[in-house]
């Protein structure tokens, strides 16, 4: 269970499933089909596939789940509440808003009551409640609620977590969809320096693309296509390995993820860089995508496709890179000395030495975003050099 809930968060999904599936048949075997240990497991599996975009698979695992922590457990039960919760997000992400709201309600109620209002049970709570509004048009209930799960994650869970970065995403979307571009600039570059050293591609991923979106409204395309071209990339790296595990989860994995590809080409279309559009589109055709990724045990690790860079794209992400990759290896030591449940004094001053390393590599990555962000919006390159470039990449890859 501890093994596949590591692969999951780093988008390692074909490794972590089975062992998921295996870990709920021991439990289901040894404890029985109403353990505690059993439906936490089977909320971990219905999870992935709501991840993949399994709707149809996580529904009834959830609903299981929920009535044997309602039967066993009681309905103000902790665990109750987190069933609850993640049965109300698949009705949300599924448009069943109605259904949703008066169990991300309840669950807020039961987690503020049972684990206090400062708990980051709480804040998960605050942070899915406030995303429903948000979704169905109503920003000044979801403001509120935005700003009080990110208070209380910057206070449990530390300014450089994860679920941190979560936060600062959701209410710099909430101000870029409200016209509030000032206010959710510094947000977005926040959570994307985070994201970077966080080791989750399915947070980095939005943030990337959440933070184009911003940089589109502030009339800065040329800036909006290179965050636009991370994200899919982001996403190439969990398509593919996603692939491993079956066409059928491939094609339910991809529609939750093709809006980002149309809208990376809508906005090289726009730019008239017309063969680096079809290159991206080129991406989306999964059937040659599974094909390719299945092939042969010795390609599985190949990357399948990327969005293409241009040079001066290149360049600029290499600079992100000697920046962010650095960061990655130093948060992941600081996240497993910060799992420790005791540490020794060694351990102590090593975190506090990594939490100071972090922030200033941190200051270094907002910078080079800056960087990158103005020079692409003031310096933008010939247009005919561009496509020339991009006709000879395209050709490579194809």
């Amino acid at each position: 269970n501890n093994l596949a809930g590591l692969y999951y968060t780093t988008g390692r999904y074909a490794e972590a499933e089975p062992l998921y599936k295996r870990a709920l048949t021991i439990y289901e075997k040894v404890l029985g089909p109403e353990h505690a240990s059993t439906t936490a497991s089977l909320n971990n599996l219905a999870g992935l596939y709501y991840t993949t975009g399994r709707y149809a698979e996580a529904e009834p695992m959830l609903k299981r789940a929920l009535a044997i922590r309602e039967k066993v457990l009681g309905p103000e039960h902790a665990d109750t509440a987190t069933s609850l919760n993640s049965l109300a997000v698949l009705y949300k992400t599924t448009g069943r808003y109605a259904e949703a709201e008066p169990m991300l309600k309840r669950a807020l109620a039961i987690r503020e009551k049972v684990l206090g209002p400062e708990h980051a049970d709480t804040a998960n709570s605050l942070n899915n409640l406030a995303g429903l509004y948000e979704t169905t048009g109503r920003y000044a209930e979801a403001e509120p609620l935005h700003k009080r799960a990110l208070a209380i994650r910057e206070k449990v869970l530390g300014p450089e977590h994860a679920d941190t970065a979560s936060s600062l995403y959701n209410l710099a979307a909430l101000y870029k969809t409200t016209g509030r571009y000032a206010e959710a600039e510094p947000l977005y570059k926040r959570a994307l320096a985070i994201a970077a050293n966080a080791g989750d591609p399915q947070i980095l991923r939005h943030i990337q693309e959440g933070f184009s979106h911003l940089l589109e409204k502030q009339e800065k395309p040329e800036a909006a296509i290179f965050f636009a071209k991370q994200a899919v990339n982001t996403i190439q790296g969990l398509r593919q390995n996603v692939a491993k595990i079956d066409k059928e989860t491939l094609n339910a994995f991809q529609k939750t993820v093709d809006s980002t590809y149309k809208r990376l080409s809508n906005l090289l279309i726009d730019a008239g860089r017309l063969p680096e559009a079809q290159q991206v589109m080129e991406l989306l055709k999964q059937e040659e995508y599974f094909e390719y990724v299945r092939r042969d045990a010795k390609e599985e690790d190949v990357m399948a496709g990327r969005a293409t860079y241009t040079g001066t794209e290149a360049s600029l992400d290499l600079k992100y890179r000697q920046i962010a990759d650095p960061m990655a290896i130093l948060g992941a030591e600081r996240g497993q000395l910060a799992e420790l449940k005791l540490r020794t004094p060694d351990q102590e001053a090593r975190l506090a030495i990594l939490d100071k390393d972090l922030e200033k590599a941190g200051e270094a990555f907002q910078m080079v975003i800056v960087q990158i962000t103005t020079e692409l919006s003031e310096k933008r390159q010939d247009k005919v050099d561009q496509i020339e470039e991009a006709v000879g990449l395209q050709a490579v890859l194809l």
